[in-house]
């Protein structure tokens, strides 16, 4: 079924039930029900340590790097690699299941702490 008008959805033949959306076409999914679930605040607050986490490791490695510390990048590189993956499918699981976009998820992926730590904020807040 393709998007159609309200009013011509419902003098469809077959009188199946259509829902309307705010945009005034049935069969389109509004903004509001677009995820189905909201995290719990016990995840958030989670993905929120897990994410400042991330950015301090992420801002020491950069700055041992700097100063040339090769055995503290050794040590730091693995651990912030580490739970940056743990961060990244977490929210690959709570994308898979709709209670983040994919956006998301792959805006995390490619900015990693600069997206992560707003994006959460955001969540938290309950604009996300």
């Amino acid at each position: 079924m393709g998007l159609v008008p309200f009013a011509e959805a419902n003098r469809r033949a077959d009188h199946s039930p259509t829902r309307r959306s705010n945009n005034g076409y049935a069969g389109a999914v509004s903004l509001e029900r677009r995820f189905r679930h909201r995290m719990s605040r016990r995840t958030l607050d989670a993905l929120r340590v897990i994410s400042l986490a991330d950015a301090l490791l992420l801002a020491a490695l950069i700055w041992v790097a700097v100063t040339g510390r090769h055995e503290a990048v050794a040590i730091l590189g693995p651990t912030h690699g580490a739970l940056f993956l743990v961060l990244v499918g977490s929210l690959g699981a709570l994308a898979w299941s709709r209670r983040v976009g994919w956006r998301f998820v792959l805006a995390v992926l490619i900015l990693g702490p600069l997206a992560s730590v707003p994006g959460l904020e955001l969540y938290r807040r309950g604009g996300g």
